[in-house]
């Protein structure tokens, strides 16, 4: 069920989700707002909860927007994308006898085929998207075998993977996943991410235990997780 309400001059959508929960809960994630009630709650009440929470709403739009702009990757309104942690430019050249792409030090560079009859920017996007998936398999490996010697914690696979929701993860099998978007950050976020996952082997969970062995291979976590959540954004280039 959806509903739509004015909030700060700005017609707002609001997804309602009806389940048997036992309280009502906000959220606004990828500037979309979602509320999440219990069943047979009545409409007025709703509209009224959303109506309270007006303001807060107001607020995280308007921060999610800003973050936006600041770290998105679209290719039609920037023209450039970020490599570990630094803005690189995107050069897209169209006629070209082969599509191409390839890192320079002028940017990436990307060869469009003068066959190719689909949207120039969608094709530069896809080749990005792969440069990067396959760069992460080589970076993000090398990466993880180094932060599993020099801690002692060693798992007993990898996987890199496209995930839409998380940049990282640790099976109760062992084995560690880390998203190929961890490219776009700077090394020192990426290895914060690897030894979070490499911590799960010793403790599979989020304890105060936890979170004291992270701080102890990475005394600055508070500062990475703070850097992640401003760039949520980049999970969302797909």
């Amino acid at each position: 069920m959806r509903r739509h309400y004015t909030i700060d001059s700005e017609v707002v959508d609001v997804e309602v989700i009806l389940s048997k929960r036992k309280t009502a809960a906000i959220e606004v994630r990828q500037n979309k707002v979602r509320l999440k009630a219990p069943l047979r709650t009545p409409l007025a009440w709703i509209d009224e909860f959303i109506c309270s929470k007006a303001h807060w709403i107001a607020r995280q739009l308007r921060e999610q927007r800003t973050r936006y702009e600041s770290h998105a990757i679209a290719l039609a309104e920037k023209p450039e994308v970020f490599y570990l942690g630094q803005r690189v430019p995107v050069v897209i050249t169209a006629g070209a006898s082969n599509t191409t792409s390839r890192l320079s030090e002028k940017g990436f560079l990307i060869d469009i085929s003068r066959r190719t009859r689909r949207d120039q920017t969608l094709v530069a996007d896809e080749l990005l998207r792969s440069w990067f998936a396959d760069q992460a398999r080589i970076d993000l490996t090398r990466r993880l075998g180094y932060l599993a010697e020099t801690t002692g914690m060693k798992p007993k696979g990898m996987v890199i993977g496209n995930y839409k929701s998380l940049w990282g993860r640790c099976s109760a099998k062992g084995e560690i996943a880390l998203n190929w978007r961890l490219l776009l950050a700077h090394p020192e976020a990426i290895d914060y991410v690897i030894i979070h996952e490499l911590c799960h082997l010793r403790e599979f969970n989020h304890s105060a235990r936890f979170w004291k062995l992270v701080a102890a291979h990475c005394p600055d976590m508070e500062m990475y997780r703070d850097y992640f959540r401003e760039r949520s954004v980049w999970l969302n280039w797909r």
